[in-house]
């Protein structure tokens, strides 16, 4: 059975936009591997980056996405990034955990292209 498509699909193809207007190249959605399933992976640099992309008003980031987040990309040998709309909270537990495991938070808003 397909997965279904929230609201993040489209906030997912807004940073994917977002990502190639700020010269990242290579950009892949929605790989699926074995170890899991990865939004968007993309190169800048000379570095390859993965990014999980959240637009979810109604459920905080937990420290177990986090350290998926930071497991998925040591697999896929990137940088890790967690996208997260301004309506999507984190939990302070997470917030802490992501910066022991050098995963970078990014704030994106609809419309704004300043961010990296």
């Amino acid at each position: 059975m397909p997965r279904r498509r929230g609201r993040g699909s489209g906030y997912e193809s807004f940073v994917a936009r977002l990502l190639e207007s700020k010269g990242y190249y290579g950009i892949e959605r929605n790989i699926v591997r074995s170890y899991g399933e990865i939004d968007i992976v993309a190169w800048h640099a000379g570095r390859r980056y993965v990014f999980e992309v959240k637009h979810r008003p109604s459920k905080p980031v937990t420290r177990s996405e986090v350290e998926k987040l930071a497991r998925k990309a040591g697999r896929a040998r990137a940088i890790p990034v967690l996208v997260l709309s301004y309506e999507t909270g984190i939990t302070t537990a997470a917030q802490r955990l992501a910066r022991q495991l050098g995963v970078k938070i990014r704030r994106v808003r609809y419309g704004y292209y300043d961010w990296l």
